[in-house]
């Protein structure tokens, strides 16, 4: 199917195809997922969590000083060349 619009600004018109295989059909629009575990590993779950975000932060905090460290010197070196 083809549908045609016309563009604000110019004269041409536009076809607008739809996609030959929609994938939005095969997934409901309201998803709902329910994961049961024990305690003990919910709980292991969660520390793993809590290492990988603060490992994370970590790694980010440096990448922020390097990049603040870049920023920097670029500034100097256009003045002090």
């Amino acid at each position: 199917m083809v549908k045609e619009r016309k563009r604000n600004n110019k004269d041409k018109t536009v076809s607008k195809k739809e996609s030959f295989f929609d994938l939005s059909s095969l997934v409901p629009s309201n998803l709902e997922l329910t994961i049961k575990i024990q305690d003990e590993d919910k709980e292991m779950l969660l520390e793993k969590l809590e290492e990988t975000k603060n490992d994370m932060l970590h790694n980010w905090r440096i990448v922020q000083i390097i990049m603040a460290t870049g920023i920097i010197l670029s500034v100097i070196g256009k003045f002090y060349p």
